[in-house]
Parts: C-alpha cells; sequence; structure tokens
C-alpha cells in the first residue's frame, strides 16, 4: 500500500463514495437514497462538530469507512450516552489499517457505551481486541420467523435453493402443499386459543399516527424497567422511522390498548427478501410492552402473523427480545434459523455499566437497537 493513505473524520460530502465503497464489498443490494442528513442531522442527539464517522483515504479515494451514530440509551433511571457503529467496511488492499479506523471509534472522549448491532465474523474479531464483548443472549442468534404462504415459500425453496426446474418444482408443490397446510392449520388452531388469552384491542397505524401517548407509554417503561433501553421518546421515534428513508414508506405500528391506554407495541418493516423483488417479509424492528407481558407480546406477534397473511406476504421475522420473552414466544409455534456469529457486540470503559452488562438479565436486544435499523 501506497505512503499517501490517511484515516480522517468523514464529511457529508463522502458520502456517496461510502455507498460505491459498500457495493464494491457487497454490502448493499441496491444503491441506498442519500440518508446520511436524516441520520445525524435530524438526529436528536446530534450535536455540531460531532463526528460522523472515519475514513481511510487514498489519493482522494476511500478505500475503508465505520461510521458513528450518537443515541441516548437508559439504564436504572440514568441516562446513558452511546454511539453505535455503522457500515464498517474496508477494501482489500487497505485492511493493515482496519485497526487503527476502529480505534477512533473505540478512543472517543465521554462516551458511556458503545455499540455494534451489525457486525459479521471477520469484523467481530477485530471489535474484539478492542474490548468489546458478544451480547450475553446466546439465543439472539436465533431467528424466529413465521411463513404466512407457504406455497410460495415451497416453490422458492425448490427453485432458487435446490435449484429444481420449475416445472418440476410445481409438481412436487402440488403433492406436499397439503401436508404443510395441514400442518399449519393445526398451529393456527393452537395460536388462536393463545390470542384470546388476552382481551384488550388491537389497532394498526401508521407512523404519523403516533402521537404523546407514546411517549406516556416510554416515561413509565423506562421507569419501571431494570433493563438497558434505547431511547423510545416520542421525538426519537418519529426520527428513527420517518427519517430512515429507504423503509418508512414500508413502516406499521402495531399497538395494543387495555382501558384505552397503550400497554404495547410493536414497529414492523414490509420489505422484500435479499435479492427478490417478489418475495415479501415482516421484519418486527421493534416489539415492547408494560411490564414485560408475554400474553400481550404474543397477541401482537399473532395479529402481525395475520395480518401478513391479508397481505400476501411470505413471512414474519423477529430477531431479539430477552431470554424470558424469548422462551414464551416459542408458544406460538415459530420456525428457527440459528446465526453461525453473534451480531451485537458492546463494550463499556465505565466499570458498573460494563459489569452489569455482562448479566444477561439487563438487556432488551431489538432491531431497534444499535444501527440495525439505521
Amino acid at each position: 500500500m501506497n505512503d499517501n493513505i490517511i484515516i480522517r473524520k468523514a464529511n457529508f460530502s463522502d458520502e456517496l463514495q461510502v455507498i460505491e465503497l459498500w457495493k464494491r464489498n457487497n454490502l448493499i443490494n441496491k444503491n441506498p437514497k442519500n440518508n446520511w442528513k436524516m441520520i445525524w442531522i435530524d438526529n436528536p442527539f446530534y450535536q455540531e462538530n460531532f463526528p460522523i464517522g472515519w475514513v481511510i483515504e487514498s489519493e482522494n479515494k476511500i478505500l475503508g469507512y465505520i461510521g458513528n451514530i450518537p443515541l441516548i440509551y437508559h439504564f436504572n433511571n440514568k441516562k446513558i450516552r452511546a454511539v453505535a457503529a455503522r457500515g464498517f467496511v474496508v477494501d482489500k488492499k487497505a485492511r493493515n489499517y482496519s485497526l487503527k479506523l476502529v480505534s477512533y471509534f473505540f478512543n472517543q472522549k465521554n462516551i458511556d457505551l458503545f455499540l455494534i448491532t451489525t457486525s459479521n465474523e471477520s469484523a467481530s474479531n477485530i471489535y474484539s481486541k478492542f474490548g468489546a464483548q458478544p451480547l450475553p443472549l446466546a439465543n439472539y442468534k436465533s431467528i424466529f420467523y413465521w411463513i404466512t404462504n407457504i406455497k410460495d415459500v415451497l416453490k422458492n425453496i425448490l427453485i432458487k435453493k435446490l435449484k429444481i426446474p420449475k416445472t418440476l418444482s410445481n409438481i412436487i408443490t402440488f403433492f406436499l402443499y397439503p401436508f404443510c397446510f395441514i400442518i399449519l392449520t393445526f398451529a393456527e388452531k393452537y395460536n388462536y386459543k393463545n390470542k384470546k388469552q388476552w382481551n384488550g384491542e388491537i389497532k394498526f397505524l401508521s407512523i404519523n399516527d403516533i402521537s404523546e401517548e407514546f411517549n406516556d407509554f416510554w416515561i413509565k417503561t423506562k421507569t419501571n424497567s431494570n433493563m438497558l433501553l434505547a431511547d423510545r421518546s416520542l421525538e426519537v421515534l418519529k426520527w428513527h422511522y420517518k427519517n430512515t428513508e429507504s423503509i418508512r414508506d414500508n413502516i406499521k405500528v402495531i399497538s395494543a390498548y387495555l382501558n384505552n391506554k397503550l400497554v404495547g407495541y410493536a414497529f414492523i418493516n414490509i420489505e422484500n427478501l435479499p435479492n427478490s423483488n417478489t418475495f415479501k417479509r415482516i421484519r418486527i424492528i421493534d416489539l415492547i410492552t408494560i411490564d414485560n407481558n408475554i400474553s400481550i407480546v404474543n397477541t401482537l406477534i399473532l395479529n402481525i402473523i395475520e395480518f401478513a397473511k391479508t397481505q400476501n406476504i411470505h413471512s414474519v421475522m423477529l430477531v431479539g427480545l430477552p431470554e424470558h420473552l424469548k422462551n414464551q414466544v416459542l408458544n406460538t409455534k415459530p420456525l428457527i434459523r440459528k446465526l453461525k456469529y453473534m451480531p451485537f457486540w458492546f463494550m463499556s470503559l465505565k466499570e458498573k455499566i460494563s459489569s452489569d452488562l455482562s448479566h444477561k438479565e439487563n438487556w432488551y436486544p431489538v432491531h431497534y437497537d444499535g444501527d440495525s435499523n439505521l
């Protein structure tokens, strides 16, 4: 590598070059719309001169990047100043500089908590050198999903995964579908009984419909919780979802009410499956209730599954939740896919925070955390 290489703070003018860097390294499937302004300038926690990230540069070409998103978390009724890494990537010819690039992220002053929520296996090896630890919840690697259009999913598996010709796939699907349908029907009957255990009201909202009741819910939730929670105030929710330009038009809010009071909600994103323009899934970004009520959690999930079926969506996916809730969600009969690596890492130089977060019972991890949805 030549001697002209430098590492500097990222600028907003670097955005298009970073997108090209991502594309060169197969990190995105399509060219996203510009959203750096939305992630940082519109961010309620962004302050002037805050570093939005760092780049490796040689002869005016960007060869590496790590983003830096300011966030606020709440833990035991205290504010936690956090930053989330975003989009870390380095071209192969500059990877000798990867450690130095990442050091700028971890060497920031006046930060309580460093988060990496979209790591891959090789990046995790780098983060661990700076003292970052994997999320102490092994079942975060277990992705729950529910099939909501079994016939099309069967065809997709046969054609795309098993490389079976379309005509033969149609014949196989014809014979397999009745058996799969019977199994899913039994699961649905069980889920219907499960759903009837909670007698509240469910409403479907758009992001524009959320109002002050979400602030009231957040104040009560953070006050009563002893878990680490990302800020979910109304202002932050609107920034997080409305300003995520690539997905905001596909965001829905499923809210649960008891005696006309908001007692839980889920934010979902309707998206195309990777490398597909025809298969759609629902990704559950956030799912939270008053007092971690499992009946409300399962009711929200079952209503999302029903919604997916009415919209001809092929599957529903859930990542995260505390261990005790996730174990109870098994009652809704999800399928499970396990990741080979842990995508969620953290580090704190504050001894008390680091010690507390080494215990799994202090975490409420979902796709709302860090940069998973930004």
